[in-house]
């Protein structure tokens, strides 16, 4: 599932599955939280990624540039968007 983002938009949004898409949200989420701000693995890989929804923005290009999860009890978290 792909979600509308305007004609003159750069990117596109998918619904991502973490059984398909594992690689690419962890990814992102390891190069912002871990490498660039110094999140402990620990508190990073909670374990909840499996039953959580995911979006993952793409570039033109098809490439991964961002991420994030919607939990149980809508909890919004785990936003993250690669610097370039």
């Amino acid at each position: 599932m792909t979600l509308s983002i305007p004609n003159n938009s750069d990117f596109q949004i998918v619904v991502a599955t973490w059984k398909d898409q594992a690689d690419a949200l962890c990814q992102i989420r390891h190069t912002v939280f871990i490498e660039e701000q110094n999140v402990p693995k620990e508190l990073e890989w909670d374990g909840l990624d499996e039953s959580c929804q995911h979006l993952l923005a793409l570039d033109i290009h098809n490439n991964a540039i961002g991420t994030g999860r919607l939990c149980e009890y809508g909890h919004i978290g785990r936003m993250a968007v690669i610097k370039d």
